[in-house]
């Protein structure tokens, strides 16, 4: 299990009921479950590998209390500038500032992928697949020993 720190006030199943009725999209079952445990904060373990890669989680975005809100982030990405995908949702960032996203598509409804603003003018190359689901991702991660 992963522990978080700096985390926002808690939320409650109305309130993320409220975003997705806000933004047309539902959350994925453990994405919604572990908001409920964590609004928010900085995962203790932070890394994620892949082959050989390592991803680097800095933060996961707030709902409704603190800075850089979801909601902000949503707006901006998805309304705003249009940067991500149609079937990907911001939910945490990187220290470069690059997304990791859930997916609402139905075929790979809740996994996880990152998004890499570098590559935003080559959409294949901006998204990566990470893992099936936030409890899979979350499950893989490991403490930063540097």
């Amino acid at each position: 299990m992963v522990h978080f720190t700096e985390t926002e006030q808690p939320l409650t199943s109305n309130d993320l009921a409220k975003v997705e009725l806000a933004f047309g999209f539902s959350f994925p079952a453990d994405f919604r479950d572990h908001y409920l445990r964590h609004n928010g904060g900085r995962p203790q373990k932070s890394l994620f590998k892949k082959d050989d890669t390592v991803f680097v989680v800095s933060e996961f975005l707030p709902i409704k209390y603190g800075n850089m809100l979801f909601e902000d982030c949503f707006r901006d990405l998805k309304i705003e500038r249009e940067v991500l995908p149609e079937h990907l949702v911001g939910f945490a960032v990187d220290p470069g500032g690059d997304y990791y996203c859930f997916s609402v598509r139905d075929n790979d409804y809740g996994s996880i992928w990152i998004y890499r603003g570098e590559h935003s003018d080559d959409p294949e190359r901006a998204v990566e697949y990470l893992a099936p689901s936030l409890t899979k991702f979350l499950e893989s991660m490991e403490p930063d020993e540097s």
